[in-house]
């Protein structure tokens, strides 16, 4: 719901659906004396904008709404303790990092190049690729920062496990 922003409405929407998550979780911890918050991919709802990488306007919106909203709640409900996950720290907010408000900061490595292979010929790559190493580790080389499903759907490409590959897509 969140990530599939692409407008200003859509922003207050989004904002109006976390407020309803979170309440409904306060409420329902209400009796409980400690309680746990985990906000996953955390960099995907509260994006860091540079002058060199603008982003979109609705972008810079959603995020600095969502930022604010966020330390907000996490200020309001000191007994609640709250984790973000990111896939990189540098691509987060500034703001959510120099409040330093979060009881746990999870950074998720990419996987390694060997990691990539080890994916790609043991689960993701058609059986036609079994035999043929450099197309592997091409693919392992090339994906670097691809996400699971997109490693899945590249090797899943009817352009890559015909006979005939693409040349400039492996160069």
């Amino acid at each position: 719901m969140v990530n599939s922003i692409s407008s200003l409405e859509d922003v207050e929407a989004a904002i109006e659906y976390l407020e309803k998550r979170f309440e409904s979780y306060v409420s329902s911890l209400a009796l409980k004396h400690r309680s746990c918050l985990i906000f996953d991919n955390i960099n995907g709802l509260c994006s860091k904008f540079t002058s060199e990488q603008p982003g979109s306007m609705v972008e810079q919106v959603k995020s600095e709404r969502i930022t604010n909203w966020l330390l907000q709640k996490v200020e309001a409900n000191p007994e609640t303790s709250v984790g973000i996950i990111a896939r990189h720290f540098s691509l987060v907010n500034d703001r959510l990092l120099d409040v330093c408000c979060f009881d746990n900061l999870i950074e998720l490595q990419a996987p390694t190049k060997q990691e990539r292979y080890l994916a790609i010929k043991d689960i993701i790559a058609p059986e036609s690729f079994a035999s043929q190493e450099v197309k592997l580790l091409t693919m392992a080389q090339q994906t670097e920062y691809f996400l699971a499903k997109d490693l899945y759907a590249l090797a899943q490409d009817p352009a890559l496990t015909s006979a005939e590959l693409r040349d400039e897509y492996f160069q």
